[in-house]
């Protein structure tokens, strides 16, 4: 514990000194003591005397000294100091104490460093209360409504934030977002500040933590460069802590949690150890002496130094209780450069301080960029007006009936301007206040009043909404809650609203009080939506539609001759419908747009916006407009007229609407007479009532009873009725109403008296109906929804007697009036001088003043090009814009063709390519070097070939940023997108109309922008559409077509001179050529198809039609069941296309497209599919994102009622089967590769320290660089692959398919091949079309019997004929194929042929007597015979071209087939028939031979003589010659002759060789099956097989091909390779016996020549074994019997053949 023994000497000490000086005890306590040698005491007493001794001798005005008692843990002293001390410092380490439990004499100051929940003591610490009421004023100096809070979870941070959020003055400050932190850990803080992203309607972040923590957030802020920009708030205790970081942190603002200011002083430490202790005392004791130094001494004068010592004392401890309530705030300021080098310094500076309870601003807060670039305003936090989050800390001021009624009526009334703050309210609308009387008026009329409502009194609730309809539906929620809530209470019964002057409040208003069936009525809301009785049934208006005061402003043009304007509108439910009203009319009429100025509510808080916006479109364009039509809210107008008159630009002549009246003051129109002077204005028809007047006069309780009459007076005299405002004059307690209507305009309170008028008088009708009593029965209630009918149908009368008027829709009177600025009107500004009435502009000449601006700028109308007019729809288009230092414009086709305009069916894959920019764009930022300029972004939904929107952008015309921080027109970088070609030529067409050739990076395929000359700097993700062409002439000559259609869009001129082009070398013919037009897809389809059926030959169509008609064609094909007539090549990819083959059942057309076949983006995907509709901003910056979210998933958001059913919480991208689309990752490359091009351009051509201004130097340079660099760009995308532009187009690959049936007969698409880098990949095996029996097959598209000589000149036709004819007069010529691989071949056959038969000849003449032989030597001779001529005879089949090679082909097979197979027969006869026979011994043959066996021979001869010269014409000649598109020459033609058989009498001369093949056949199979044991029987049947497969494929070739060529080729090939085969057959085994033989004789005379018993015995006995063993093989079956073998085979001696003389003998057993 503590050293009790310390703490005594010094009490002895304090006892001994106490009158030498003003003594101050310090009490400390620290974990540091609780070690008793601690060595600490010591340093902390010596840190003490340097700052006391220091300070006392600068200050010398009292003599200080000082004691120390230190403490582990403290709980009270043991003895009471009291009487020995004057002050008491009590230091501790802890944040909090409870000094109530100290027994000291309670005169005895305290200061100390810690927090006492009591407030009994002085402490260095700022309260929470004093901090939450700092900290409220700080951010309503810096206009910081919105904040998110950064908080440490401790007590002390929770009272300050729960001061801070009670601190209510109006309009208040509201935290939207709270995030708890309690650590330092750098994984937590970095979640921290990633969680502060998502909160994209404020940028101001307030912040609650210890120094430690700040610390961490400050080192992992300016660490991380991927963040976005952000502005602190923060409390800080000890600013050396963040000294170090303040050149990173410029803008932060901090407010001091110690009294002690040490962000402004600075402190010599010498050699002392710091401690947190030793901090502790330190800043106690500054504080001390700080209040000190502000001691008056010269007040203190008295006779002794006792009472002068008391007197400072007293004062001393005065200005610390000052010094405790005084609270400072600096701001991180940077210093100018210094010594003119790039060094800056960053220091606190400041900026103000509490003073007597008031903010004192001592100098301006800076926030920067993250360029280090001062912002233009402070205001970063601009959220909405009345966030629904905040709403519960709000106070409604409301008007209600002061006594008890039976039914109410709702007043809904915008009493103040809307604001930016959660309260929702603003600046007083002084022109609305008396309607609250008004509507007061009417129900006090209507309760005195007996002939309705008699039994029934009315009662109201007025409702300043403030022009926040979230407003009113929460106090309704309030009213209706209460009177359940409290049972003193009656809950209210509302029967009708009234009010309700804006169209944007009734839009949400409305459908509310329709969902409780209460009739609304309107005392000026127009717009032209509200005339829809289906969507609003219970809601009317006094007023005309929007639709007639058009009409009556197009009507004040014409009537003036103007035909050039200006829109200014705001971008609500009344400016931007009536805005589109007038666009449509105006284009009716031919009033040319010039531009469109939008006014968005945040504009009003950055004057900068305000500035550039009449800088840019109003001032900029007065030259080239007749008149500005205003169409805003009066806030808006006065805020715009306001800046002309600072401007002192008096040259605009305005036309506007009732909002000029309705909202702007006269004490306005007087101060800025000179700018609105002459201006003309559209009103509704007004007419003041007496009795209302004198109700205002007379009325005494009004300053009591209306709050609002009394904010009126106060604003109106500039007094107060507060007591407690003592510097402005008191308002008088009588209200002057004739001064107030001098000063404001009575316009709407008629309207209001007559709405409660007809209310009544419905509701009186209602209770006569259901209710005897007249009460307000409980059948009445449950009949209210009939009120509105009633109410609308009943001919009211109002105050006056004049009739009420509704028409069917509920709209009011259809009449308006026109009124004129007058500066020299006294009373009022303006005066009548005109009606619009029943479509008539009626105008007094004598009253009206043409402007001299107006009659000096006579301009002529305008057709140029440059001539162009803003279209319907822009006033109320949806976009997204990012703000940046350079421009990316992206512009999509969003949304489905219609007729030609865009319809409502947003292209889903289409929002995935703006999704993929958005993610492009913010993805390259976050990876910026924070001194590049940052890329800001545009993404617009167009669609069609207008260029108006894309001009607009470029121009401006009408495009500004919503958020206020960036308002000025940066360079643009480049457009991108443009998906389809009529949006990329509508691009090209506004670019054109800049000076400024920046680049344009787009998806389309059109061919014109390959023309660099017409058309540079475009550069394009995909292939161009002349890629279509090549890729269809590729199909075509892959596929052997030559004749096909062709369809084109009407805008593809070049397209189809390309196709023909390609063509004409390919002699390929267009059977027809159809351009459709897209005005008319339809019907031009149909009527092409039509005719296309009607061709023979021509069953290709390629298509090459935009996409958008791809649809309606493949329905059309569909419908005229092309299906097997028809084939269908689309050579490019279509998006889709399986949804759009989905509609058919089976497949009804020949189809063959094209599939992108790219890569997807893996880090987009995965960011895509984890998007959801309650998580992130992306809906709000993609403002089609609920629309889409919807679409995809089927259902509905809040609101909405388009589907069946509601999205539930749960639902995500990822599970849904959507396929990324292929523009996705050909615009993101795109994107990324125009952004590199970019950042090359800066490394190359810009200071690193001055990219910014690089930029806007000198654009046309920029562009010039760009376009060098995107032809060189090689760039790899976030998640996605290498790409680069490849002569300025991209090589996109490509998957083909092919539409046919799935194995269960369904439709499916089938890959059948692939596209990459232009290279054709086609697997034919997979292609399938179907023909009219629904077989696959390949079609064929040929022009049938040269019916496409049209395609060709006539004059080239024309002389192929002559030449033709020529040529076919000349006699046949022959010609010969000896150099072809087959005359090549059949030589070589014919060489191996011959010699094969001249050995075959050798041995037959040789050996034509030996016993081999000698029997059929006629029939092998005539085999020899019948194969050589077989042989020779191949050589004819290499000569074609005349008749007699014909007649030979014809002759030649049957005549040597005969031969050789009489030799074959002969053969047969003479060895084996007569040796079967006959059974004679060779030596015994008779020396005739069969005439049988000659006779084929015989027969053969007249037979084929008959035939070639009896028969007719059996061989005749045809030529052909190449048709006219083989050739591109008439010198390339040449005739051709060919052979035509009469296939009936080929096959009867072939009669003749088929039976003797039947007979040879037959007997070989007779002896063969008898088992003679002949080789010759073998021979012959396996000659006659050989012949007959020969024969057959021969015939078959000739019959069945009829191709004379093929035919030649075959026989050329197979005539000698049979002759080959037979000779081979029929003597290579005789040969092979002769040889045999041959040797045996050689080896028998060489063994008689010595020893001649024992080798002829050892002969005998070898040829007796042999021939044993031959019979055992052979199993003769036959008797064995004894006797001599013959010796002959051997070729012995005459003296062995005479003993084996006479015997028979079988010539086997040779």
């Amino acid at each position: 514990m503590g050293n009790k023994m310390s703490q005594s000497l010094w009490i002895f000490i304090l006892i001994i000194y106490s009158s030498h000086a003003v003594m101050i005890t310090y009490i400390v306590e620290s974990h540091i003591f609780c070690d008793m040698n601690s060595s600490e005491i010591d340093s902390i007493s010596k840190s003490i005397s340097v700052f006391v001794n220091e300070t006392s001798t600068s200050l010398k005005q009292l003599q200080l000294d000082h004691g120390i008692v230190t403490f582990c843990a403290f709980h009270n002293l043991d003895e009471d100091i009291s009487n020995y001390t004057d002050l008491i410092v009590f230091i501790s380490e802890n944040e909090t104490t409870n000094f109530s439990t100290l027994s000291i004499t309670s005169n005895i100051p305290i200061i100390s460093n810690t927090y006492d929940g009591n407030n009994t003591i002085i402490s260095t610490q700022y309260t929470t209360e004093t901090l939450g009421n700092f900290i409220y004023k700080v951010l309503e100096v810096l206009e910081w409504p919105y904040i998110q809070v950064v908080l440490q979870p401790t007590p002390y941070y929770f009272d300050i934030l729960n001061t801070f959020k009670q601190s209510r003055d109006s309009p208040y400050i509201c935290a939207i977002r709270t995030f708890e932190v309690n650590s330092t850990s750098e994984r937590e803080i970095e979640l921290l500040l990633a969680s502060l992203q998502y909160e994209t309607n404020t940028k101001g972040i307030l912040i609650l933590t210890d120094d430690s923590v700040l610390q961490s957030i400050v080192q992992i802020w300016t660490a991380n460069k991927d963040l976005e920009q952000f502005y602190f708030v923060a409390l800080v205790e000890d600013s050396g802590k963040i000294k170090p970081s303040l050149e990173s942190i410029p803008g932060w603002v901090f407010i001091p949690r110690h009294s002690a200011n040490l962000i402004s002083e600075s402190f010599l430490y010498g050699n002392l150890s710091i401690t947190n202790i030793m901090e502790e005392v330190r800043v106690t004791t500054v504080f001390l002496m700080d209040a000190l130094s502000n001691v008056n001494s010269s007040a203190c004068d008295y006779q002794s130094k006792e009472e002068d010592d008391a007197c400072l004392q007293s004062r001393w401890i005065f200005e610390m209780r000052l010094k405790e309530e005084e609270i400072s705030v600096y701001n991180v300021q940077i210093d100018q450069l210094l010594n003119n080098r790039n060094i800056a310094m960053a220091r606190f500076v400041q900026v103000g301080k509490m003073d007597n309870g008031k903010y004192l601003t001592m100098n301006p807060m800076k926030l920067y960029d993250k360029n280090n670039l001062i912002l233009k305003s402070n205001a970063v936090s601009w959220s909405e007006a009345f966030a629904y989050i905040c709403r519960s800390f709000v106070k409604f001021q409301r008007l209600t009936s002061p006594t008890e009624t039976d039914i109410q009526i709702i007043g809904s009334l915008p009493l103040h301007y809307p604001s930016y703050t959660p309260e929702g309210c603003g600046e007083l609308r002084d022109n609305y206040i008396l309607l609250t009387e008004a509507l007061i008026f009417a129900i006090e009329y209507v309760n005195n009043m007996t002939n309705i409502l008699p039994n029934l009194k009315l009662g109201y609730d007025i409702i300043d909404t403030c022009t926040v309809p979230s407003r009113f539906i929460h106090q309704m929620y309030i009213l209706n809650s209460r009177g359940l809530r409290n049972t003193t209470l009656t809950r209210k019964t509302y029967i009708g609203g009234v009010g309700f002057p804006f169209s944007s409040e009734v839009e949400h208003l409305a459908g509310y009080l329709s969902s409780k069936e209460i009739p609304t009525i309107s005392i000026s809301a127009t717009s032209s939506v509200f005339s829809d009785k289906i969507l609003y049934p219970y809601f009317m208006r006094m007023v005309p539609s929007n639709k007639e005061e058009t009409l009556a402003i197009i009507g004040v043009l014409e009537y003036l001759s103007i035909h050039t304007i200006g829109i200014v509108y705001t971008n609500d439910a009344f400016g931007a419908d009536l805005t589109k009203s007038v666009l449509q009319f105006a284009e009716e009429k031919g009033i040319r747009v010039v531009y469109l100025m939008r006014m968005e509510e945040s504009y009003m808080r950055n004057s900068d916006v305000l500035n550039y916006l009449v800088e840019r479109f109003i001032i900029g364009n007065n030259n080239d407009v007749q008149a500005v039509v205003s169409l805003t809210q009066s806030n808006h107008m006065k805020a715009i007229l306001q800046r002309l008159t600072d401007s002192k630009f008096n040259q605009v002549f305005w036309i506007g609407c009732d909002t000029w009246i309705a909202g702007i003051e006269e004490s306005f129109f007087r101060k800025n007479i000179e700018v609105a002077s002459n201006a003309i204005l559209i009103t509704f028809e007004t007419k003041i009532s007496e009795k209302f007047l004198k109700y205002l006069s007379r009325k005494q309780d009004v300053l009591e009873n209306n709050l609002f009459i009394r904010q009126l007076v106060e604003k109106i005299d500039n007094c107060t009725f507060e007591a407690n405002q003592p510097w402005k004059a008191q308002c008088k307690d009588a209200v002057n109403f004739q001064n107030i209507i001098e000063e404001i305009d009575l316009h709407g309170e008629t309207h209001i008296i007559d709405a409660i008028f007809v209310l009544a008088n419905g509701l009186d009708a209602l209770i006569r109906t259901f209710c005897p009593l007249l009460d307000y029965c409980n059948e009445a209630n449950l009949n209210k929804d009939k009120l509105a009918e009633i109410a609308q149908k009943l001919h009211v009368k109002d105050i006056n007697g004049d009739q009420i008027y509704f028409d069917s829709k509920g709209d009011g009177k259809n009449i308006f009036y026109i009124m004129q600025i007058n500066p020299a009107l006294k009373i009022h500004t303006y005066e009548k001088i005109g009606m619009w009435l029943e479509g008539k502009t009626m105008i007094n000449n004598d009253t009206l003043k043409i402007p001299k601006s107006m009659l000096q700028n006579n301009l002529q109308p305008c057709n140029g090009r440059d001539c162009y007019s803003l279209r319907v729809g822009m006033a109320e288009m949806l976009y997204t814009f990012i703000p940046g230092d350079v421009m990316i414009y992206a512009f999509l086709e969003l949304f489905e063709m219609s007729n030609g305009t865009c319809s409502n069916t947003l292209i889903l894959d289409h929002f995935e390519v703006a999704s993929s920019v958005l993610w492009s764009i913010q993805t390259i930022n976050k990876k910026q070097p924070k001194n590049n300029p940052r890329i800001g972004l545009g993404i617009f939904g167009v669609c069609g070939h207008d260029s108006t929107i894309a001009k607009s952008v470029a121009i401006p015309s009408f495009v500004v940023p919503k958020l206020p921080s960036s308002p000025f027109t940066k360079p643009i970088l480049g457009f991108v997108g443009a998906l389809t070609n009529p949006v990329a030529s509508a691009l090209s067409n506004a670019r054109d109309s800049l000076s400024q050739d920046f680049p344009m990076i787009i998806s389309a395929t059109t061919e014109q922008f390959n023309d660099r000359n017409r058309f540079p700097r475009v550069f394009r993700t995909a292939m161009s559409s002349s890629s279509d062409v090549y890729i269809a002439m590729e199909f075509a000559k892959r596929l052997g077509w030559t004749y096909f259609h062709a369809l084109f869009g009407d805008r593809d001129q070049s397209l189809l001179d390309l196709l023909e082009m390609e063509a004409s070398p390919l002699n390929i013919c267009l059977a027809s050529k159809h351009t459709i037009k897209m005005s008319d897809q339809e019907n031009e389809l149909s009527k092409a198809v039509d005719k296309m059926l009607q061709y023979n030959g021509a069953t290709v169509v390629m298509v090459f039609i935009p996409n958008v008609a791809i649809e309606m064609l493949l329905k059309v094909a569909h419908e005229k069941n092309t299906f097997g007539r028809l084939v269908f090549i689309i050579p490019k990819p279509v998006e889709n296309v399986e949804r759009i083959l989905a509609k058919y059942s089976k497949p009804s057309m020949g189809l063959v497209i094209l599939q992108n076949n790219m890569t997807e983006n893996t880090q987009f995907k995965s960011y895509f599919q984890s998007l959801n509709i309650e998580e992130g901003d992306w809906s709000e910056q993609l403002p089609w994102g609920k629309r889409f979210w919807e679409d995809v998933h089927k259902c509905n958001l809040r609101f909405s009622n388009r589907y069946n059913k509601d999205c539930t919480m749960d639902l995500m991208l990822k599970t849904v089967n959507m396929k990324q689309s292929p523009y996705v990752v050909s615009t993101i490359n795109g994107i990324y590769a125009l952004s590199a091009s970019f950042q090359n351009f800066l490394t190359k051509h810009c200071n690193s320290s001055d990219l910014v201004s690089c930029v806007h130097r000198n654009s046309s340079d920029m562009y010039q660089q760009l376009e060098h660099e995107l032809d060189h760009v090689n760039v790899i995308p976030d998640g996605g692959t290498k790409f680069a532009f490849e002569n300025r187009n991209a090589s996109v690959p490509m998957a083909i398919l092919n539409y046919q049936y799935g194995p269960k007969g369904n439709p499916r698409l089938v890959t059948i091949g692939s596209i990459q880098n232009k290279e054709i990949t086609l697997d034919l095996r997979k292609l399938s079309m179907y023909n009219l029996n629904g077989a696959r097959r390949i079609f064929k598209s040929e022009c049938p019997n040269d019916q496409c000589s049209a395609c060709l000149d006539p004059n080239f036709v024309s002389n192929y004929h002559d030449r033709v004819k020529h040529l076919s007069g000349l006699p046949p010529a022959t010609v010969n194929s000896f150099e072809s691989g087959v005359g090549l071949t059949t030589i070589f056959l014919i060489i191996i042929g011959v010699g094969v038969a001249v050995v075959c000849t050798y041995y037959l003449a040789k050996f034509s007597s030996h016993k081999i032989f000698s029997l059929s030597a006629d029939g092998h001779a005539c085999i020899i015979l019948g194969t050589t001529i077989q042989i020779l005879g191949a050589a004819v089949y290499l000569f074609d071209g005349s008749p007699l090679a014909c007649g030979v082909h014809l002759a030649l097979p049957g005549s040597v087939y005969s031969i050789t197979l009489t030799g074959l027969l002969i053969k047969l006869n003479k060895t084996a028939c007569l040796h079967a026979i006959i059974g004679t011994n060779i030596t015994k043959l008779p020396k005739w031979d069969f005439a049988l066996t000659y006779l084929p021979i015989v027969m053969s001869a007249p037979i084929i003589v008959f035939v070639v010269w009896n028969v007719s014409d059996p061989v005749t000649m045809t030529w052909s010659v190449p048709t006219l598109f083989e050739i591109s020459n008439i010198d390339d033609i040449s005739i051709t002759w060919r052979c035509d058989f009469n296939r009936t009498e080929y096959a009867i001369f072939m009669t003749f060789f088929w039976i003797i093949l039947f007979l040879c056949m037959t007997l070989s199979v007779i002896y063969k099956c008898r088992k003679t044991g002949r080789k010759e029987v073998k021979q012959v049947l396996l000659s006659a097989t050989c012949f007959s497969l020969f024969t057959i494929a021969t015939t078959i070739v000739r019959l069945l091909s009829n191709d004379h060529v093929l035919f030649r080729a075959f026989m050329s090939v197979t005539l000698p390779l049979n002759g080959i085969i037979i000779l081979v057959v029929n003597f290579l085994p005789q040969i092979v016996d002769l040889m045999r033989e041959k040797n045996r004789e050689l080896l028998f005379s060489r063994l008689m020549s010595d020893n001649k018993s024992t080798h002829i015995a050892q002969l005998w006995k070898e040829l007796i074994q042999e021939e044993s063993t031959s019979k055992k093989k052979e199993k003769p079956k036959r008797k064995k019997e004894k006797e001599k073998v013959s010796m002959s085979v051997v070729g012995l001696s005459s003296k062995w053949r005479k003993k084996t003389k006479g015997q028979k003998e079988d010539a086997s057993e040779a």
